[in-house]
C-alpha cells in the first residue's frame, strides 16, 4: 500500500471567472459536467484558445480521470472521452498517474471503489459544504502491484462492468417498449386522440392524499420506516441508507389506510416518482401522495399512465413555480384520465408481465454481476 501522490499527480483546476465565458473556445469542465463515468462537455461554456499557452496544468485531454472535490457531488468521477482538449475549472481535480507505475485504467477502478469513496466520506463532509483538497486526496492509499498485474485486473473489472451497463441497458430498454406499447394502444392519455371515455383520478379512487406534514419522533432501532417521494423507486417502496424510522406508537399515530391497488407518487420536489403499495407497513411523508383505486380497477394500466410524459407534464404545468416543486393535492385529484375498454387494458397488463418476467431473469443476472464486482473490489483495493 503507498499513498496515492506518490503513484499520481493530481492537479485542481483553475478559477475562472464566469463573466469571462464565451461560447465559441474551449470547453470548461465544472463539476455539473460529471456524471460518474465520463464528462459531458456543454459546449456553450468555454474559455479563449489564449488561455492553453501558458497553462498546460490545467488543459484536459482524452482519457485523463477528474474528480468533483465539493459540493454534494463530491468524489464524482469522470472520464473525458473526447480527442479535442477542454479546460479545469476550479473544484475539479486532474488524476494523473505516474506511468511507469501506475496504470490509468487500475487508477480508474480503484477510484469506483468502496475504499474510494468511503475516504472521501470520511474527509469531505465535515462541515455545511463538502470539501476535499488535493492533499487530503494525496494521502489515501492504493495497492500497487506491477503494471502487468494491474493491467489484468483493469481488464477483468473492465469487462465486468461492461456486461453490469449492457444488463442495465437491457432493463431500460424493456422499459421503453412497454411505454412504447401503452402508447401504441392508448396513445396520448391528456390529448385523447383516440375518444375513450374519460373521468376524474379521484372519481375511480376511495381515496386520494398525502402523509404527514411535519416530523414524527424517530428511533434509532429499524421498525416502521418513514416514507416520502425519494423512497419511490422503480415501481418499488426503496428502505435506503438515510431512512429514517419510527416506532409502532408513532406508526399507529399516523397509520393510513391504504388499499392493496394503492399507488404512491412523489408530488414535492422530484416529481412522478411511483410505487405499486405491496402491503408495507409504512408511515408517509408529505412528498408521498397515495391514490387508493377501487378494486375494479386495472392499477398496472393506471401505473403506466401515469409513467407517460404526458403525465409528467400535467404535473409540472400544476407544480408550484417555487425553487422546490410541489404539486397540490387538488390537481391529482382532477386529473382527467382516460378509461379504454377493460378488456384492451388487461391485454396490456398480459403484455407487461411477460416483460417483467425478462426483466426478472436480466435482473437476476445484474445482480450477480454486482456481487462479484463489490467482490473483486473488496479483494484488489480493500
Amino acid at each position: 500500500m503507498v499513498r496515492l501522490g506518490d503513484v499520481c499527480k493530481i492537479i485542481s483546476g483553475y478559477a475562472f471567472k464566469s463573466e469571462e465565458f464565451i461560447t465559441d473556445g474551449v470547453p470548461v469542465i465544472r463539476i455539473s459536467n460529471l456524471d460518474g463515468e465520463t464528462v459531458n462537455v456543454d459546449k456553450n461554456v468555454c474559455y479563449s484558445v489564449e488561455f492553453l499557452k501558458n497553462n498546460d496544468n490545467f488543459i484536459v485531454r482524452k482519457n485523463d480521470i477528474l474528480m468533483a472535490m465539493s459540493g454534494a457531488t463530491v468524489g464524482k468521477i469522470g472520464v473525458y472521452p473526447n480527442e479535442y482538449v477542454a479546460l479545469l475549472n476550479q473544484r475539479v481535480c486532474n488524476l494523473k498517474p505516474v506511468e511507469d507505475k501506475l496504470n490509468r485504467e487500475y487508477l480508474n477502478c480503484y477510484c469506483q471503489s468502496d475504499y474510494f469513496k468511503s475516504e472521501i466520506l470520511k474527509n469531505a463532509f465535515g462541515c455545511a459544504q463538502p470539501n476535499i483538497s488535493v492533499k487530503q486526496i494525496a494521502d489515501f492509499e492504493i495497492k500497487i502491484l506491477d503494471l502487468k498485474s494491474q493491467v489484468s485486473i483493469a481488464n477483468k473489472l473492465k469487462n465486468i462492468l461492461c456486461l453490469i451497463e449492457k444488463r442495465k441497458l437491457q432493463l431500460h430498454k424493456l422499459d421503453e417498449l412497454v411505454k412504447a406499447r401503452f402508447v401504441d394502444m392508448f396513445g396520448n392519455p391528456v390529448r385523447n386522440e383516440k375518444n375513450w371515455d374519460t373521468v376524474l383520478l379521484q372519481d375511480v379512487c376511495d381515496g386520494i392524499g398525502d402523509g404527514l406534514h411535519g416530523t414524527p419522533n424517530y428511533v434509532e432501532t429499524a421498525e416502521y420506516p418513514f416514507i416520502n417521494g425519494n423512497n419511490l423507486i422503480g415501481g418499488k417502496i426503496v428502505v435506503t441508507d438515510t431512512t429514517k424510522f419510527v416506532d409502532e406508537a408513532e406508526y399507529g399515530k399516523y397509520y393510513i389506510e391504504l388499499s392493496p391497488n394503492a399507488i404512491l407518487l412523489s408530488i414535492n420536489g422530484t416529481l412522478g416518482k411511483l410505487a405499486l403499495y405491496r402491503g408495507e407497513k409504512i408511515v408517509l411523508g408529505k412528498s408521498a401522495c397515495y391514490c387508493n383505486l377501487k378494486s375494479n380497477m386495472n392499477r398496472q394500466f393506471v401505473y403506466n399512465l401515469m409513467q407517460t410524459e404526458s403525465f409528467l407534464n400535467f404535473l409540472e404545468e400544476n407544480s408550484t413555480r417555487s425553487t422546490i416543486k410541489n404539486v397540490g393535492l387538488k390537481a391529482i385529484r382532477n386529473f382527467r384520465m382516460i378509461i379504454p375498454p377493460l378488456e384492451l387494458q388487461w391485454q396490456f397488463s398480459v403484455f407487461v408481465k411477460q416483460i417483467d418476467k425478462s426483466k426478472l431473469d436480466i435482473q437476476k443476472s445484474l445482480d450477480k454481476l454486482e456481487t462479484l464486482k463489490k467482490a473483486l473490489m473488496q479483494k484488489y483495493f480493500g
